[in-house]
């Protein structure tokens, strides 16, 4: 929801795409993912994709280039308490 001259106004580094955008390979915002994907990547700034809740959304982001990504296919949201404990679920500790 933000003007592009903000990318130069502001120290921005990371840009997110909105879960509106995140859609099937036959919707044509998939070339509008995959042009914010490539802008992201020409300035050096770093962009999640939110609202991924499909297996097909996740390796489709992941074939444009998109390196993260949220959303209920990863965990449902939970409160800033409880992060430190889903991180050491999924990432435990050797």
């Amino acid at each position: 929801y933000a003007s592009l001259t903000y990318l130069n106004t502001f120290p921005v580094d990371v840009i997110k795409i909105d879960r509106s955008f995140v859609v099937g390979n036959s919707d044509p915002n998939h070339r509008l993912v995959a042009g914010i994907i490539s802008l992201a990547r020409i300035l050096d700034i770093s962009v999640t994709a939110e609202g991924v809740e499909l297996p097909e959304h996740a390796t489709q982001l992941r074939e444009m280039g998109c390196p993260s990504a949220q959303g209920w296919l990863y965990s449902k949201a939970v409160p800033a308490a409880e992060v430190s404990q889903l991180f050491d679920h999924v990432f435990p500790h050797p």
